[in-house]
């Protein structure tokens, strides 16, 4: 009975692990985002990650791709997509 309680407490504090470390890597790309936006005068308006995005001319596609919109300099309202990796930049993937 105690085994099956410990390894209840260890599952329950990993799945909480893992749902802090998601959300908190979300939170951070998107401030990511909003910095890289203000650099070239535009404000973000939303920012949902793309769960199934198939890239066939790379192969790391591991980092997350979220689809953006936002408002340039200008006032005109555009969406696109980009990926942020964790190590580097972020990549705009729309031309």
């Amino acid at each position: 009975m105690l085994v099956k309680l410990a390894i209840l407490a260890f599952l329950i504090t990993v799945i909480y692990l893992v749902i802090t470390y998601m959300r908190s890597e979300r939170e951070e790309n998107r401030e990511r985002m909003e910095e890289y936006l203000a650099r070239q005068g535009c404000r973000l308006i939303s920012m949902n990650e793309v769960l199934l995005h198939l890239d066939w001319d790379e192969p790391r596609n591991r980092a997350p791709v979220y689809e953006v919109t936002y408002i340039n300099a200008g006032g005109r309202q555009y969406t696109g997509r980009f990926r942020i990796p964790l190590m580097g930049g972020i990549e705009p993937l729309d031309d």
